[in-house]
């Protein structure tokens, strides 16, 4: 593959990428609406249960991706120690008593009001990929 110089490169996103992606998430919904619906009309009365929470996690994904999309990423550039930084705190805070929450031996959730649980090891992982690129 040639060398692309940046400068030169348009800035129209990358159609094919978009496809396959979309295809892939398509491909998980039907997936999942087909594997839970006997589960969640057990569980919960609606056979559509997971595939609805699936769709409302998916619509929030689209929106961050849209914000993250728009934004020049060396505007990151600048932030990443501080990104990294709270992360490794939001790890930490799982150790704390009635923050932290454990189960089935370990502690890796925190305890937010807004969400009901939230694991800082998914954000150190991106944090720090930011942080080293």
């Amino acid at each position: 593959m040639p060398f692309i110089n940046p400068r030169t490169r348009s800035n129209r996103p990358d159609t094919a990428l978009f496809i396959v992606v979309g295809l892939i998430l398509l491909f998980g919904l039907i997936m999942l609406s087909s594997a839970s619906v006997a589960v969640g009309l057990n569980r919960f009365g609606d056979g559509g249960f997971y595939i609805k929470r699936q769709l409302v996690a998916l619509l929030i994904g689209l929106v961050v991706f849209y914000f993250c999309y728009r934004v020049d990423y060396h505007r990151w550039q600048k932030y990443s120690f501080d990104i990294f930084v709270l992360s490794v705190f939001l790890l930490i805070l799982v150790f704390v008593p009635g923050i932290g929450v454990g189960g089935y031996g370990a502690r890796r959730w925190l305890n937010f009001y807004f969400f009901r649980s939230f694991q800082p090891a998914e954000l150190v992982k991106l944090s720090l990929i930011l942080y080293l690129a």
